[in-house]
């Protein structure tokens, strides 16, 4: 499982496609999902694989508007992050109110059973959405990774996708390496236990949130500092 994708990363970094080499990019996820595998242990891996991204298809029938529920083969647990897709039909909808690509929160009923809230507190207050139709067609509800993973996934391999532009002598701080730096330090106290992941579940217990305040500010435009290096594009590969 990967804990990032290309598109967010360019997000994160405030660029595009043509600004980053797609193999420096392709390289700098994998880096950045390697740390994270090597920072956790095997059981918190093993929660992140369990809580963590997955998709599910949704008819129709699965869809109870009387209630405002969703029937799922997956189990997810309260306030974690959910994103509907429309299916590929010409005339497929999503069950109204809900829109495609919205970062919504799961209100868990049961292991099989989900309602929908607009935000987290909503969530854990167990305010959902009126789901007023079924829609039309077959759509998907994916199950996101818990946002902090997702954050710190996305600044470490920006880190390394500036490493790999930048073309100067490589300063000792700047945003992205103090970025970079922040995201290994809470990489550190996550799997120590000392900062917890909300929504993940170990054989200790419930996880409660202490990453919900991580905030992300980075965004290195000053193009006259960074162009594709190869000899740093090698050493990146090398690493």
């Amino acid at each position: 499982m990967s804990f990032c994708n290309d598109i967010d990363v360019l997000t994160n970094l405030n660029m595009s496609a043509t600004d980053v080499p797609s193999l420096l990019l392709a390289k700098a996820i994998v880096k950045s999902n390697a740390e994270i595998r090597a920072a956790f242990s095997s059981d918190l891996l093993a929660a992140l694989d369990v809580f963590g991204e997955k998709d599910e298809s949704i008819t129709t029938a699965e869809v109870n508007i009387d209630e405002d529920k969703i029937t799922l083969d997956i189990d997810i647990p309260t306030g974690a992050r959910i994103q509907f897709n429309a299916g590929s039909g010409e005339t497929d909808e999503l069950p109204s109110p809900l829109v495609a690509g919205i970062v919504y929160y799961a209100i868990r009923v049961d292991s099989t059973h989900i309602k929908v809230a607009d935000r987290k507190d909503e969530a854990m207050a167990g305010i959902q959405i009126d789901i007023t139709d079924q829609g039309i067609g077959t759509h998907t509800i994916k199950r996101l990774f818990p946002a902090i993973i997702e954050s710190l996934a996305e600044d470490i391999a920006s880190y390394y996708v500036m490493r790999g532009l930048y073309s100067g002598k490589m300063p000792s701080t700047n945003e992205w390496i103090d970025r970079y730096k922040e995201a290994k330090n809470l990489l550190e106290k996550i799997a120590e236990g000392t900062l917890q992941i909300e929504g993940i579940t170990l054989k200790v217990g419930a996880i409660q949130s202490s990453t919900k305040d991580y905030k992300r500010t980075f965004d290195e435009r000053d193009e006259t500092n960074w162009k594709t290096d190869p000899n740093k594009l090698e050493d990146l590969a090398n690493d």
